[in-house]
């Protein structure tokens, strides 16, 4: 029976019953016999810690795993003996597959040998696994960060389709002025009138292609229709030759410079003015004498003396 037990029992635990056993039989010897027990005890102690003192020193090589300095440990398989002998190698060939898939850049294959470690730790535990545990945390590491850059880059590339959908959507059917400035003209023509200058990088909308002239007629800001020569301006804002600052401010939102003549921008005014004036007059109609007719209609006398009709509910 102790025997029996004794087989399932780690090494640790047999020494111990081996010098239980030893001395409990101290009664019956002698002093001389007692020392040799002692030194026999003493030896298999010794044994049996060299056991766990498993010397690989032969095996480790110095490696890097994602920036992290290691110490990898491949033993040989005819180095190898007992029961634990294939899940060693087993552990070293899927380690030796990390490897090989994080030089090639790819995600390390990171299935579970947990089974195979706690089995060496309880059969073999002079053993050091703890060389195999590093490396695997190692590659742990490397996925986790593979999969992050991986992440980002998605994001980015999102990012750039959807800020070229963007530009794509700002831009469609505007040109860029190229030039410091240009003379944006009434007519199609050398001897046009001018009406503004319009200043380097400006949006300018095309809105029409005058044939058999090398003229465009275009709209700057929100009003001044006029027209610009052809080669004065450029069909994508990457043609203009501008900073990287310049550029991306240009990207974000339609922008323009101009600057009216005096002649045009008194003409500008006057409009505005009776523009404000005929607001005036829409939102201040003048008072009318309301008249009921004998069959209830309800109308007022205008400018040319004639009856003009309004609702009904009005006269009251």
């Amino acid at each position: 029976m102790n025997v029996l037990l004794a087989a399932h029992r780690r090494p640790d635990d047999l020494q111990l019953l081996m010098i239980i056993s030893i001395l409990s039989t101290l009664k019956s010897l002698t002093m001389k016999s007692i020392a040799i027990l002692l030194l026999l005890c003493a030896l298999i102690t010794n044994q049996t810690n060299g056991q766990s003192q498993t010397d690989v020193s032969a095996w480790l090589t110095e490696s890097t795993i994602n920036g992290t300095g290691l110490q990898i440990l491949r033993a040989p398989e005819t180095a190898l003996n007992g029961n634990t002998r294939l899940d060693i190698m087993s552990i070293q060939r899927y380690l030796d597959k990390c490897t090989k898939l994080y030089r090639e850049k790819k995600p390390a294959m990171l299935s579970s040998m947990e089974g195979e470690l706690q089995f060496i730790e309880v059969q073999n535990p002079a053993w050091p696994v703890d060389y195999y545990k590093k490396e695997m945390a190692a590659f742990v590491t490397y996925n986790k960060d593979l999969e992050d850059k991986r992440q980002e880059a998605f994001a980015l590339a999102r990012k750039r389709y959807a800020d070229s959908v963007q530009l794509a959507a700002l831009t469609a059917g505007y040109a860029f002025v190229k030039q410091p400035f240009v003379w944006l003209k009434e007519k199609p023509a050398m001897a046009g009138n001018k009406l503004g200058k319009v200043y380097r990088n400006s949006y300018v909308h095309v809105d029409d292609f005058i044939d058999n002239t090398p003229y465009i007629e275009v709209t700057v800001g929100a009003k001044h229709t006029g027209y610009l020569l052809r080669s004065e301006v450029v069909e994508t804002l990457d043609s203009l030759a501008t900073t990287a600052d310049t550029l991306a401010d240009l990207k974000a939102h339609r922008s323009h410079g101009f600057t009216a003549t005096p002649t045009y921008q008194a003409r500008l005014n006057r409009e505005a003015q009776a523009e404000a004036a005929e607001l005036r007059a829409m939102n201040n109609p003048p008072k009318r004498k309301l008249i009921r007719g004998p069959q209830g209609g309800c109308y007022f006398i205008n400018a040319s003396g004639n009856k003009e009709y309004v609702d009904r509910g009005l006269c009251k």
